[in-house]
């Protein structure tokens, strides 16, 4: 009778991936998620070094490679100047996952200062249009290439206070789907992710500000832990998920249902 094989324990094994954002929340679990299914990995912060260091000793302790680079994502030159210099550390780019992100602060579309509407337009839409955009001459090289994109529930629906950021997030969207038409005859699968309610500083004010704690937001009846949207990168990069593209995966506890 024949077998099953048993799935591999590094599904990503030999693979260089590019996290943005990756100091800390989502961003720091994915990069550790990454690594714990055998890639290389090089982090890009626009600040918090300290953090990011943690990280990659983490990473470098399951004895993988890390590079950890500081640059703002929604600088154009620092930005494809920061992914050049990932490429040429870790000797090539198969995954680019696009997390960096900011939060607006609960104000109205009204009471929305134009300079904030354009910092929170160029790190959450700009910033991961930069990232691929420099990335692309290397996806499009490896017979891996993988882009995912890191989004929110909050591009779904629109919520009071929050339009800014729900704006970019719905962007976001499209130009996910834009990259996934455009790169997929080269071999380059693009998807994104669509977290809900996480245990992330970002969310903090939110989760304190309710006797719950936020669980009772989330059909499931708790705000998820960062390794597990870590989980469903790490799935969308790897061969079990080589015929999709152009996919939106909700992980988000049955929130946008």
């Amino acid at each position: 009778m024949a077998t099953t094989p048993a799935p591999d324990p590094l599904p990503l094994r030999g693979r260089r991936a590019l996290v943005t954002g990756a100091s800390r929340g989502l961003g720091a679990a994915t990069a550790r998620g990454l690594a714990a299914a055998g890639a290389d990995v090089a982090l890009l912060c626009r600040r918090r070094a300290e953090e990011a260091a943690g990280t990659a000793r983490a990473i470098r302790e399951l004895g993988r490679d890390c590079e950890v680079l500081l640059a703002d994502v929604a600088d154009w030159e620092a930005c494809r100047a920061a992914v050049e210099s990932a490429a040429s550390r870790l000797g090539g780019l198969d995954i680019v996952v696009a997390n960096a992100g900011v939060a607006n602060p609960h104000v109205s579309l009204a009471d929305t200062p134009v300079d904030r509407w354009r910092k929170i337009m160029g790190v959450n839409l700009d910033g991961p249009f930069h990232t691929v955009k420099a990335a692309a001459p290397w996806l499009t090289g490896s017979p891996h290439g993988s882009v995912v994109f890191v989004s929110s529930v909050g591009g779904l629906r629109a919520a009071p206070m929050q339009a800014a950021y729900g704006a970019a997030k719905a962007a976001l969207g499209h130009l996910a789907r834009s990259w996934a038409a455009e790169l997929a005859p080269l071999g380059v699968r693009v998807n994104t992710v669509v977290p809900g309610l996480f245990r992330t500083d970002m969310t903090q004010l939110l989760r304190q500000a309710r006797p719950d704690g936020g669980d009772g937001l989330v059909p499931l009846g708790r705000v998820g832990a960062p390794a597990e949207l870590a989980d469903a990168v790490v799935y969308l990069c790897s061969d079990a998920a080589s015929y999709i593209t152009g996919a939106e995966l909700p992980v988000d506890g049955g929130m946008s249902a």
